[in-house]
């Protein structure tokens, strides 16, 4: 797995529906593309003089899917231009990476195959998908493919519920893990699986596939080596949820990972506290193998309308601060 250059990145959605679904959550569906393609472009052109070398994409219902047309909405973009500006970011400094999620509780842009899982039909089209988006973005380094909360926790307020369990989640897992491979791009999944069901994500999960451990807090349970008296215990991160079990499952497991030799990005953001991307690149920085750190990245999780711009600006500035801190010689 190639690591270098270590990634400095920020996801960005270029489509949100993600958490809303036309048949049963009609208030979060989006019936249109409501990026604002200029405060994309403000944004993602002000991101190399924050320190970003990256962007990763949140592709969804924003592209034409020549596979699929059937998928995308009023406003989503054709390929050529797509890949018109995929070339201008590389020109700028930042190598583009894709994301579809393919998470039971995240696929709504998927409409009616998202009721079809763990089914050949499905899989047949997850591997279309990630086939064309590969192609678009150019053969990608990684190719992240969600699969994040998945679980009951999480899905509550849905009307409709998907949850894999055993060989059903790991036979559609594999399937996009293989057809990742086949487009020529590294497998990259969101590791929530970990916190829940730890001895079978440790017996099952291939080290080829690139883990992306996320948490918006403090990682309060790891103990900063460089501030003994640093006071962190008010600022757990409330989307995370652990069935059964502490919040610090999501601590542990990084560490872990890494104890166990998986690659791996940590994710920060300024969605819950001010205080999480400097504790994250502390604890990349202090407690990691630095040769299986892929990167390090930050979802503010906001849209791309005009009220959202100073909210990634904040999220980039907090990261920049950070990375400045922490991997001083990787700054300009």
């Amino acid at each position: 797995m190639k690591t270098e250059p270590m990634i400095f990145s920020m996801l960005l959605h270029l489509s949100m529906n993600e958490w809303g679904d036309k048949n049963s959550r009609l208030e979060l569906w989006e019936d249109q593309v409501s990026a604002d393609l200029g405060v994309w472009r403000r944004i993602v052109d002000a991101m190399p003089k924050f320190g970003f070398n990256s962007v990763l994409i949140d592709v969804g219902n924003s592209l034409k899917y020549e596979s699929h047309p059937e998928l995308a909405i009023p406003g989503a973009i054709d390929k050529d231009r797509f890949k018109k500006e995929l070339d201008r970011l590389r020109s700028i400094g930042l190598e583009p990476m894709p994301k579809l999620n393919f998470s039971g509780g995240h696929d709504a842009w998927l409409m009616d195959w998202s009721r079809m899982l763990g089914t050949e039909k499905y899989r047949k089209v997850a591997s279309e998908l990630i086939e064309e988006v590969s192609e678009v973005f150019g053969r990608p380094r990684f190719f992240h493919l969600g699969l994040d909360e998945e679980d009951p926790v999480n899905q509550g307020a849905l009307q409709f519920q998907v949850v894999r369990r055993g060989d059903v989640f790991w036979r559609d897992a594999y399937h996009l893990f293989d057809a990742t491979e086949k487009a020529q791009s590294t497998p990259w999944i969101w590791s929530d699986f970990c916190w829940h069901h730890p001895e079978e994500f440790f017996e099952k999960m291939p080290k080829s596939v690139l883990q992306c451990s996320w948490n918006y807090g403090t990682l309060a349970t790891i103990p900063s080596k460089r501030f003994a008296d640093l006071r962190m215990e008010s600022a757990d991160d409330p989307s995370v949820h652990v069935e059964g079990k502490s919040k610090s499952a999501a601590d542990r497991s990084i560490l872990e990972l890494d104890r166990r030799g998986y690659t791996q990005t940590l994710c920060c953001s300024n969605y819950t506290c001010f205080e999480s991307s400097d504790r994250t690149f502390e604890v990349a920085r202090d407690y990691l193998d630095q040769e299986r750190l892929a990167g390090i990245f930050t979802a503010p999780w906001g849209g791309l309308q005009a009220p959202d711009e100073f909210y990634h600006l904040d999220a980039m500035q907090r990261f920049w601060s950070a990375k400045k801190k922490y991997y001083p010689e990787l700054c300009k």
